[in-house]
């Protein structure tokens, strides 16, 4: 959206519809086909005002992607048709090819075989014109996989003879690329079996067998001489499952063979490892005995740096006290600091959030929504990058606390499905780039408000912030409308309102003394209060 209107500013039509077509799949992808629609509608209209064919048809793609999406191919079909007519009218031929095999497979899932092979043809010849061996495999492959579906819903001989006879075109050319499985050459020993072509069919596997050095190949054919195996027996050709039965001891022997050697391999590497770190350890041990024999000799001689040292060290000891004790002092409050900030981190990135969140990402990854999952994976590395970069700041600008704010809500967001929204108001004259605080310190109230209101409401939950400036103080206001607010018992443990007083506390202006937290007048919610004084040179 951002990119969209950047684009818009400079005028830049031809990438602002790229924006907008990106715009409308991250829609689709989500479900929101109305905006996906509105999308490509803008993109359509701005294109109207343009005479540029190419991207008119590329929105007839991305219109065809959200039918599709919604179930409606036939639209989608349309849509496909209208980018093919203006692409052969421009003649590009990549994109020809592309929206061929698109058609093809639409009409494929449609089960319109023949529309089927007539887009697959033309994929083909776009092939051949580019000369490119492996696509025209790719296209005998599919048109015979077309040729054998008509036959599946026909019966007709004459739809498997043209299977078989672009399945051994595909194989004929698979054969120049041995490092490549032969899937039509597979598909050939399948389809000669089930005509009942035994002796062709075993001809085909045997060449199958030949490249024996793939054990992707290997486990391939194993599978494929069980399922004749089982095939054999149940129609009761004894003679057929006796020859599968043999391929089969073949390939397992082959196998096993292969992981013999992987296993003697792996043995052999063992070994040298054991070895090698054998003469490391020995190597080591030497060198222990030769520093173990130094020390005893620098020992002697810092037993009579020791003794003069000591005379200094008298002289030295009062001054050294009053030193001391300040280094105490400082070392003190600094330790103090960096165990705040340790607390806040762990009250802040707890590990019940962050294994929520990774499972809610796992759900959108299984759920295969890889471009939602990317998003959340986005947003939850920056809030965990922000999180640690703060640590190392005393005090930060308003803004920068603010945006970490508000990536860790939306965070938060993600990981309870939009069960609640919020608002962040802040005054006029606040210059939020230039006014500084301590890092993350809302964040631990706004967890409070939705772990223990807001995610336990049964109404749509409403989180407002509220930061304001009465002369040298910045007020902060947070309100919430969930279950309220109700004081836990006290216990041993280090809770995250008790590290926020402790920072207030540490300014020395009495800031933890403007902290309340109380339930709303209407017992329907929570407010927070508290303020900072601002240093004097801000």
């Amino acid at each position: 959206i951002k990119a969209v209107e950047l684009f818009m500013e400079d005028d830049n039509y031809e990438w602002e519809i790229k924006g907008r077509l990106n715009l409308s799949v991250l829609y689709c992808d989500q479900k929101f086909f109305t905006q996906a629609a509105t999308e490509l509608y803008t993109a359509q209209n701005k294109i109207n005002a343009y005479d540029n064919p190419k991207l008119k048809a590329k929105v007839s793609e991305y219109f065809a992607h959200m039918f599709y999406e919604q179930g409606d191919k036939s639209a989608a079909l349309v849509h496909l048709e209208k980018a093919v007519f203006t692409y052969e009218s421009v003649n590009d031929t990549i994109l020809l090819s592309r929206i061929y095999n698109n058609l093809a497979v639409l009409y494929k899932n449609e089960e319109e075989f023949k529309k089927a092979i007539a887009y697959n043809k033309k994929s083909l010849a776009l092939s051949e014109c580019l000369d490119d061996e492996l696509a025209i495999s790719e296209s005998y492959n599919n048109i015979a996989a077309n040729y054998e579906n008509l036959y599946n819903k026909t019966d007709s001989s004459v739809f498997i003879e043209q299977a078989i006879l672009f399945y051994e075109a595909s194989a004929k050319i698979r054969k120049g690329y041995p490092e490549q499985w032969n899937t039509a050459l597979e598909n050939l020993a399948r389809i000669s079996s089930r005509s009942g072509r035994y002796k062709l069919a075993n001809q085909y596997y045997g060449e199958v067998l030949q490249n024996r050095s793939d054990k992707k190949k290997l486990n391939n054919l194993q599978i494929i001489f069980r399922q004749q195996l089982t095939e054999a027996l149940k129609t009761g050709h004894v003679g057929k499952a006796k020859q599968y039965f043999t391929a089969l001891d073949s390939v397992q022997a082959l196998i096993q063979d292969a992981q013999m050697k992987d296993f003697r391999h792996m043995l052999r590497n063992q070994q040298e490892l054991f070895d090698l770190k054998k003469q490391e350890k020995e190597k080591e041990l030497m060198i222990k005995d030769e520093q173990h024999k130094r020390l005893l000799i620098e020992n002697a001689h810092d037993r009579i740096k020791i003794a003069l040292i000591g005379i200094l060290v008298l002289l030295m000891f009062a001054l050294l006290l009053s030193v001391q004790y300040y280094k105490n002092v400082t070392y003190k409050n600094e330790k103090e600091k960096n165990k705040l900030k340790h607390k806040l981190l762990r009250s802040r990135m707890n590990p019940h959030f962050i294994f929520n969140v990774l499972t809610a990402i796992q759900n959108t990854l299984l759920d295969n929504e890889p471009l939602k999952a990317a998003g959340y994976i986005s947003r939850f590395s920056r809030l965990i990058r922000q999180n640690f970069d703060f640590t190392d700041y005393d005090t930060i600008c308003l803004g920068d606390d603010l945006d970490a704010l508000v990536n860790y809500i939306e965070t938060q967001k993600i990981r309870y499905g939009n069960k609640f929204t919020y608002t962040i108001k802040v005054d006029d004259d606040i210059d939020k780039n230039e006014i500084k605080i301590p890092p993350m310190l809302l964040q631990p109230i706004v967890e409070n408000a939705i772990e223990y209101g807001l995610r336990k409401s049964k109404e749509n939950g409403e989180l407002r912030i509220y930061i304001t400036q009465v002369e040298k103080r910045i007020k902060f206001t947070l309100m919430d409308n969930g279950v309220g607010y109700f004081p836990q018992k006290q216990d041993d443990k280090e809770h995250s309102l008790n590290v926020l007083k402790a920072r207030l506390a540490i300014s020395g202006y009495g800031d933890e003394k403007t902290f309340f937290i109380n339930n709303l007048d209407d017992a329907s919610g929570t407010k927070v209060e508290f303020s900072i004084t601002l240093k004097s040179d801000v």
